[in-house]
């Protein structure tokens, strides 16, 4: 799949399918099927709120829930198979007027199997009101943009010193985890990443050596690798029915900080 390219191609492939197809035929997926590239990666070249301006409203809302100005109940989920998971996450923040649903799944063998993302899923925002739905939008992304502020929030509050962070799986949360990271903990020196794929630790090198200036970027050889030389840990891999046990008790040591992804 393609990784670099313009913006300009991606408005110019759209009309095309406008032109050809019709507004009918015109989705994210369809342009990322007509431009050989994943098509999580279109939504980077268009409007929404950037990464500092993410985390500041991620901030917000964890403020609130700090306050327990909330409602939110624990999610819940469903396991059609052992490697996928479906969740409905729903939130009440009455700060922000905001009322909503999240429904996420993920199927790790979609892009190899199907060709398609790996994550998909929508969010609904319902007005106080009358209750009546006011937006649906696509939940992957806004799940790309959100996770990861969560983590480096919390990394910075927790571990502010940290000079290493480890990241497993380098899939978008992954990419995302070491875009974010950089932004709110400011001593690091070394980012260690892993992943079962060794062209998923390269895509996510090239995507983010730009934005992380002055910082070591390291492929791991090893999970061992990572838990051992890290500070702060955070994970984007699969979830599956049955927890994976990929780091030892034996390779983490007194004063890290681990972030699992659990607040996906």
């Amino acid at each position: 799949m393609k990784d670099n390219i313009s913006r300009e191609q991606f408005i110019k492939a759209t009309y095309e399918i406008l032109s050809k197809e019709g507004i009918q035929a015109l989705s994210i997926r369809r342009l990322g099927k007509m431009m050989d590239c994943n098509p999580a990666n279109i939504y980077r070249y268009f409007t929404g709120p950037d990464v500092e301006q993410t985390l500041e409203i991620i901030g917000r809302t964890l403020d609130a829930h700090g306050r327990k100005e909330y409602e939110m109940p624990a999610k819940i989920g469903i396991h059609p198979y052992d490697d996928v998971f479906y969740h409905a996450m729903p939130a009440y923040v009455p700060g922000q007027m905001a009322c909503g649903e999240k429904w996420i799944e993920c199927y790790p063998r979609n892009p190899k199997e199907f060709g398609l993302p790996q994550t998909s899923g929508l969010m609904i925002l319902n007005e106080i009101l009358t209750g009546f739905p006011m937006v649906i939008m696509d939940g992957a992304w806004l799940t790309a943009m959100r996770t990861p502020a969560v983590t480096s929030i919390a990394a910075a509050a927790i571990h502010p010193d940290a000079e290493t962070f480890g990241m497993f799986g380098c899939g978008v949360q992954g990419i995302g985890h070491v875009r974010y990271i950089v932004h709110k903990v400011k001593n690091l020196k070394k980012i260690y990443v892993y992943d079962v794929r060794r062209e998923s630790m390269e895509r996510l090198i090239e995507q983010v050596k730009d934005e992380v200036d002055g910082i070591e970027l390291i492929m791991a050889v090893s999970p061992q690798e990572v838990a051992e030389s890290c500070d702060v840990m955070s994970s984007a891999t699969i979830i599956t029915r049955e927890n994976m046990a990929v780091v030892k008790k034996e390779w983490v040591h007194a004063g890290q900080t681990i972030l699992p992804r659990f607040h996906l």
